[in-house]
């Protein structure tokens, strides 16, 4: 699966103001002391979970070829990188054929799209790993960020130690890739905005 040769920023069908960011990023590994940022998927929501603003892209953090070595030497990202396109894609960016963000310049784009003096909140699965990517390398929209993060991970967890399954099959969607894992992480939160409503609906009618 191939990224676009440039990013794509698009407005969604929401008119209302963002209110949350559900953020994939794509890194060269997990230790925020030395990883990079290759890849973002970004989805901009309302408060009633309505898509507001859409940002897929390949991101220029450092040294590409570097970045290619590192997911290179690291053997579980070597399976998940190649199959899934991003070395592939950063290949393509090195010989011109791809065009990536720079972080600088992807935060004042997520910046420019949102409300002034409003606290946003970080949405999406395991999200707490963005939340360092983004007190490290984003640190002007870390300032806008709300302390709270909608993330799906600990309420799935919870459901299924509850009844024993999962809410909704959320593995499906994931492509590893960044603007397909933030879909399916938003996937996921509006299940459990759902279920949620089902459970106070049947309380206030018991």
């Amino acid at each position: 699966m191939k990224i676009s040769t440039k990013p794509r920023v698009e407005r969604g069908l929401s008119t209302l103001e963002t209110n949350e960011l559900v953020i994939d990023f794509e890194t060269t590994g997990i230790d925020h002391e030395t990883l990079r940022i290759v890849e973002v998927g970004l989805i901009g929501v309302d408060r009633h979970y309505g898509d507001t603003f859409y940002i897929e892209s390949m991101i220029e953090h450092g040294d590409i070829q570097e970045n290619i070595d590192t997911i290179m030497s690291i053997p579980a990202l070597v399976e998940m990188h190649t199959e899934n396109g991003i070395v592939d894609d950063l290949e393509r960016m090195l010989s011109g054929d791809c065009v990536g963000m720079t972080p600088a310049v992807l935060e004042q784009t997520i910046l420019d799209f949102l409300p002034d003096g409003t606290q946003i909140i970080l949405g999406g699965s395991g999200a707490n790993f963005e939340y360092e990517i983004l007190r490290r390398h984003l640190p002007n929209l870390f300032a806008r960020m709300s302390p709270f993060i909608d993330d799906a991970g600990p309420q799935r967890r919870g459901y299924r130690n509850a009844v024993g399954h999962n809410l909704t099959d959320f593995t499906k969607d994931k492509t590893h890739r960044g603007f397909g894992d933030a879909r399916a992480h938003l996937a996921e939160l509006r299940a459990f905005r759902d279920y949620h409503k089902r459970v106070e609906k049947l309380l206030r009618v018991s």
